[in-house]
């Protein structure tokens, strides 16, 4: 019997921490997410019925909170058959859900496609991002998935 009430004491102490997590506000999660989310991320892009992979690297250099979410801008990189092409970039993260949408503009390069946004959604953890991308003026669509630089060390907000 003690035994049981061990364990149904460990469930109700692990529910209420929960329960209680559930009630941080919006200003909260967006100061934890800011101060956790690693500046530096890579990964591949890929048109949707292409094999050809488009290098990607992104680096966020301010990542401001505000009340239900976060928005991180930056610039970066894409290497796509021999030429790469700089941009800016800006992500906005949803506190709540971890929603997030990604757009880019002022490419180096003439034929950059920056006529979208990506939309998908950023891991709990912070470390996997999974977007696809939609352009608006033809409806062609895309996936970029990107890692956190594991080496990085997370930017604090002051």
């Amino acid at each position: 019997m003690p035994s049981m009430f061990k364990k149904s004491s460990c469930l109700i102490f692990i529910l209420l921490c929960l329960q209680t997590s559930s009630y941080a506000s919006g200003t909260e999660k967006s100061e934890w997410i800011s101060n956790q989310l690693c500046p530096k991320f890579s990964g591949v892009f890929f048109w949707n019925h292409s094999d050809a992979p488009q290098y990607v690297f992104y680096h966020l250099m301010h990542i401001i909170p505000d009340e239900n979410s976060v928005v991180a801008t930056g610039q970066g990189s894409y290497m796509s058959g021999g030429t790469l092409t700089f941009i800016k970039v800006r992500w906005r993260i949803d506190s709540d859900n971890f929603n997030i949408t990604i757009s880019e503009s002022e490419p180096t390069e003439p034929d950059f496609v920056t006529d979208g946004t990506y939309e998908g959604t950023i891991s709990w953890d912070l470390l996997k991002v999974r977007t696809k991308w939609e352009t608006r003026s033809t409806g062609q669509t895309g996936v970029l998935e990107l890692e956190a630089d594991k080496s990085c060390q997370p930017l604090n907000v002051s």
